[in-house]
């Protein structure tokens, strides 16, 4: 009983912040925000492979749940930082962040 709770608030939330994440990528229109919003994407999913986990317990299928959410974990900071690099390095959207001072007066990432 515990555990069907647990499950249903675990896919219910994650799936809530799906749909609002997969909303702000259509509505944003800056590329930053929208790398934001594609982090918090992989929360949402996180969520929901942590409510499968739960709901199927200690077996092969939730430990292969569990390798899918390490290493959506890891490689999610990774892939948006190399979109922010990019987007920076090539001047995309820059008219709203011009204003910035970079250390030793630099653009882009090293």
């Amino acid at each position: 009983m515990i555990y069907d709770i647990v499950v249903l608030f675990l896919l219910s939330l994650g799936t809530v912040i799906l749909f609002f994440s997969a909303l702000a990528l259509l509505r944003f229109e800056d590329v930053y925000m929208k790398i934001h919003a594609s982090s918090m994407a992989t929360f949402g999913g996180s969520l929901s492979l942590l409510g499968l986990i739960v709901k199927e317990g200690f077996s092969e299928t939730s430990g292969m749940i569990l390798l899918l959410l390490v290493i959506a974990m890891l490689t999610s900071p990774i892939v948006g930082h190399a979109f922010g690099c990019v987007s920076l390095s090539n001047k995309i959207d820059t008219e709203k962040i011009e204003k910035l001072e970079y250390p030793g007066g630099e653009k882009g990432c090293s």
